[in-house]
């Protein structure tokens, strides 16, 4: 109902009461004059009293011109330039502002409940369970509780309608993945049946990230402050306008570069028993073909497989290492440090890595990363023989050799 008066019609009254009792549900214009005092017949129990609020969710106030208050005011509702039909053959289309453009919005969700609920009673309980309804899936605005300019809040129909949780998976990184010490792009997809609202991103339990609300789901992660090797998770929560949610997780590491880490160093990886497990990056950058030396505590402890460690050097895409010597000790409780064999040395591309030199735990790879022109990564499969029934305490890896950029 888009009238209303100040004088307390007994005629009004009694139909109003009367409809309401054959569970009919009434929804009114709370009034334009900005003054307390919400307007007949929104003003009555038996009625739904709606006001006006604008596109930023405040009441409606243009000096003598307003949204009408009081303690009767029961929701909400757009009604500031709210475009609709017109009651004229000139302009059948036009903006309109008033708490009479805000209630054909509650009346519009009060139909809706009706036609999802045809089983409501057809008496005066039909419009109090329509009413509660609404009352439930409210933005509560202004002071917290209903309150006299705004009621129990804003109606929200996705709320009301919406009751399946939207999807949400982190697609880069991945899950277990070593990222990178300087910047990380986070990735995510994420859908809902209706619509999303916003993702939201933090990395462990304190970091927030900038709130996504448009695909593609993006955010830059700034690891500069991490330390090396340390482990993080990344979380991602999505939510539709209903106030539903879900979220997906994943945990990485910072990458370890041992040294300066420049010229796209080779990658040190270790088999656990199920997986290889990226340690981080080999300095042996040197443009001069100057040999450099390396000593690097393994963080992963390589799990034996067939009496073997094994171990993986991975080569960056256009770039060459030369590569004279690696070397896998193990570190006993009582301190000593204990040699394991070089069993053999596998090169992704041309195989075995000459044999004779095994037993001194020379590798002499002139070139890895050979297929440097087509980007891909070369990479030696190394084993280190166990001993049986050892308790190693760490596992320090020594290698040898230089490695450049080729432009």
């Amino acid at each position: 109902m888009s009238f209303g008066g100040t004088y307390d019609d007994s005629i009004i009254c009694y139909l109003c009461w009367a409809a309401y009792m054959q569970g009919i549900v009434l929804v009114a214009a709370a009034g334009n004059y900005n003054e307390r005092g919400i307007l007949f017949p929104a003003v009555y129990d038996e009625v739904i009293a709606v006001g006006a609020i604008d596109e930023n969710n405040l009441r409606w106030d243009e000096g003598e011109d307003g949204s009408n208050y009081g303690p009767e005011l029961d929701f909400v509702a757009p009604g500031v330039n709210v475009y609709t039909t017109m009651n004229s053959d000139i302009i059948p289309y036009d903006d309109g502002t008033g708490t009479s453009f805000a209630t054909p919005h509650i009346a519009g969700i009060c139909a809706l409940i009706l036609s999802e609920h045809p089983e409501l009673p057809r008496d005066s309980t039909r419009p109090s369970i329509v009413k509660d309804i609404l009352i439930s899936s409210c933005f509560d605005l202004g002071p917290p509780g209903k309150d006299d300019e705004y009621g129990y809040g804003l109606v929200n129909a996705y709320a009301i309608f919406d009751t399946i949780p939207p999807e949400v998976t982190i697609t880069s990184p991945t899950h277990g993945s070593v990222v990178s010490r300087y910047t990380v792009l986070i990735e995510a997809d994420a859908s809902d049946d209706l619509a999303i609202k916003r993702v939201r991103c933090k990395i462990d339990n304190s970091l927030w990230l900038v709130d996504d609300t448009e695909a593609p789901y993006q955010w830059t992660w700034d690891t500069t402050g991490y330390s090396q090797g340390s482990y993080h998770t990344i979380t991602c929560i999505t939510y539709d306008y209903a106030g539903n949610y879900a979220e997906d997780q994943i945990t990485v590491r910072i990458r370890t570069v041992i040294g300066g880490g420049g010229g796209g160093c080779p990658i040190l990886s270790v088999y656990d028993g199920t997986e290889y497990i990226e340690e981080g990056l080999l300095d042996i950058h040197n443009p001069e073909g100057i040999d450099v030396e390396t000593i690097y505590t393994l963080i992963t402890k390589p799990e034996a497989i067939n009496q073997r460690y094994l171990l993986r050097l991975i080569e960056h895409p256009k770039t060459i290492s030369h590569i004279d010597k690696v070397q896998l000790f193990g570190r006993l409780p009582n301190g000593q440090l204990k040699t394991m064999p070089l069993a053999s040395a596998i090169h992704s591309a041309f195989g075995q890595v000459r044999w004779t030199l095994l037993i001194s735990d020379d590798v002499r790879v002139d070139i890895l990363g050979a297929d440097h022109n087509e980007g891909s990564s070369e990479f030696i499969e190394l084993e280190f023989k166990a001993p049986a029934h050892t308790n190693f305490i760490e596992f320090i890896f020594v290698i040898e050799g230089f490695n450049y950029i080729v432009k």
